[in-house]
């Protein structure tokens, strides 16, 4: 299982660091983005003054035949 992201404002778009684990099937795990912090420091201006800004997230599994699926999630935080 793979998990990338991005941070995307009105004026540019900022990735954030993914993470990977194997899981055995039917298993779960728990994936950390880490978002650096020029693009958090950008984005909570951006909210501070009233943009819109949200996280785009990408999570990628491969079965043991090699057939990837894949899902897109977007998060709009609020406040600071």
């Amino acid at each position: 299982m793979v998990a990338s992201a991005q941070l995307e404002t009105p004026t540019t778009t900022w990735g954030i660091y993914g993470d990977r684990a194997w899981i055995s099937g039917g298993g779960s795990a728990r994936l950390l983005l880490k978002l650096p912090s020029r693009p958090r420091k950008a984005g909570k201006a951006t909210v501070a003054s009233g943009g819109r800004v949200y996280v785009k997230c990408f999570l990628t599994v491969v079965d043991a035949s090699g057939n990837r699926s894949r899902k897109t999630i977007r998060i709009s935080p609020t406040g600071t």
